[in-house]
């Protein structure tokens, strides 16, 4: 039995990084990926939790959402791509809002 403890202590105390450090570097790569589309990438927001990758932002075309959320899947360990960016609209009245 004590054999096993010291099997099973070794294996839990074994240095590792840290999931917090993980995901920054995740994210960060996302980024780069993302930048290297387009400049304009610097203004989204990029989340990262468990490989799931979410986009926040806005863009002028909408084959630029497409574009930019198969950069992001093309990053080693993105599990997949929760892709909230949404196209830009400019010059248009805003909605009238009926209240009753």
């Amino acid at each position: 039995m004590a054999r096993i403890g010291k099997l099973v202590g070794s294996a839990i105390d074994a240095p590792r990084r840290s999931r917090h450090k993980a995901t920054e570097d995740l994210a960060a790569a996302v980024r780069r990926a993302l930048e290297s589309v387009s400049p304009a990438a610097a203004g989204f927001s990029v989340r990262e939790a468990r490989g799931v990758v979410t986009l926040r932002g806005e863009v002028d075309q909408m084959d630029d959402i497409e574009r930019y959320e198969a950069a992001a899947r093309a990053v080693p360990g993105v599990s997949d791509v929760d892709n909230l960016l949404r196209l830009r609209l400019t010059g248009s009245p805003h909605p009238r809002v009926l209240t009753a």
